[in-house]
């Protein structure tokens, strides 16, 4: 039997269709991790800010601090980064009003950030989650093992250099 025009149109587009989709597939997951790279760099950006805060308000807490304060209580309030906890200590309550404001808008600073942790958080477990779909999926081991080397690369990126243009 011959084989037709048809036919051979017919296998030509299924074999195309087929790599086309699994290049798809590939670019997909790639781009999916360099989003879920994006939202891991904006997270550690929102740690550092909070150690910023909290490490600019604990510097003005110990100059605020009267010398009375025992140097233990002193020092043990200056490792909370917690509001509430440092509201618990007895020197707090003989603290002026203006470094109380400050530690109240440390901590709404903080809970805004938390807020935006957790945001970020759902949104890549949704990316990671995409992606390793993708991946179980891909036709063959070694386009799965090229498409993971690709990652390593993606996720060992320096923030500094993942670009925030979207």
């Amino acid at each position: 039997m011959k084989p037709t025009v048809f036919g051979l149109m017919l296998i030509s587009f299924v074999l195309f269709s087929c790599q086309t989709q699994e290049g798809e597939d590939k670019e997909e997951v790639l781009l999916l991790t360099e989003q879920s790279r994006k939202i891991e760099c904006q997270m550690e950006a929102l740690e550092a800010q909070s150690e910023q805060v909290w490490d600019k308000t604990n510097s003005a807490l110990e100059k605020a601090l009267p010398d009375d304060v025992e140097a233990y209580e002193k020092s043990n309030m200056l490792k909370v980064r917690n509001a509430d906890l440092i509201r618990m200590f007895e020197s707090y309550h003989k603290l002026g009003d203006p470094i109380k404001v400050k530690v109240d808008l440390a901590e709404k600073m903080d809970f805004a950030m938390a807020d935006s942790m957790r945001v970020l958080q759902t949104k890549q477990k949704r990316l990671i989650d995409s992606v390793r779909t993708l991946l179980i999926n891909m036709p063959s081991d070694e386009q799965r093992d090229v498409v993971k080397e690709k990652i390593k690369h993606i996720q060992n990126t320096a923030c500094t250099k993942i670009s925030d243009h979207d």
